[in-house]
């Protein structure tokens, strides 16, 4: 009985370690698709010019794994997330697998306008404003330094 809990222990564990290597995996790619697709140079150059927005990247930056054990300042405070897995997390929760594919490959080959219109609205619908920030600033910290820069 004892080799058996602790062998299920054992497969717990590693299951847990999967877990948060794949989640992990994914959050850098949804940054990575986030920055190449609608992180435009004109778009980052607009977001950083609020003095707000460019002070939470720097924060985001200088963490870059701001996790529940650190304090989190008063300008992240009001960020539904800070972390790329919590925004795949949230991403996840609201979108199914299949709709992820879905915006993946269209957005792999190239978005039409009606197609860029429907994704905004999708997003829109099942995103709240303050979460799409928050993706948006998550983004912008996972870009080069080069663009904070002035």
């Amino acid at each position: 009985m004892k080799k058996l809990i602790i062998t299920l222990f054992v497969v717990a564990i590693i299951f847990y370690g999967g877990y948060r290597y794949v989640l992990s995996l994914a959050s850098d790619e949804l940054v990575n698709q986030l920055s190449q697709e609608l992180l435009t140079e004109d778009v980052v150059k607009e977001m950083l010019s609020d003095p707000y927005v460019k002070d939470l990247v720097k924060e985001l930056q200088s963490n870059s794994t701001l996790t529940n054990r650190s304090t989190p300042s008063e300008l992240s405070k009001n960020m539904p997330f800070t972390t790329k897995e919590e925004a795949t997390k949230t991403i996840v929760s609201r979108f199914s697998v299949g709709e992820i594919q879905d915006i993946t490959t269209k957005a792999a080959r190239g978005l039409t306008v009606a197609e860029q219109v429907e994704l905004e609205k999708l997003v829109m619908e099942r995103l709240t404003e303050e979460e799409l920030e928050a993706i948006m600033i998550i983004g912008l910290s996972a870009i080069s330094e080069e663009l904070l820069k002035e």
